[in-house]
């Protein structure tokens, strides 16, 4: 698949990954890829992302803290029917 990006565009794309690491755990991981149309957005993006990147780093760490404990804590409750 062959991804031509237009005239100073900017695609973005965040996925995440779930895999079985052993019995009765899971990895939950993220990636981000970017790529740019042009130099100019290139270099637009990397100033931005140099600025951005903390903020985003520390904005997934505690979204996939988050995600632990709500699986951790799902696990530990017993299972109701309603």
């Amino acid at each position: 698949m062959s991804l031509i990006q237009p005239y100073q565009e900017i695609i973005a794309v965040w996925n995440f990954t779930v895999q079985e690491a052993a019995a009765n755990r899971t990895t939950l991981s993220t990636e981000t890829r970017i790529t740019c149309g042009d130099e100019t957005s290139r270099l637009k993006f990397r100033a931005y992302w140099l600025f951005v990147r903390p903020f985003s780093g520390l904005i997934r760490l505690v979204m996939l803290r988050a995600v632990r404990h709500a699986c951790e804590d799902a696990t530990r409750q017993p299972l109701t029917t309603d």
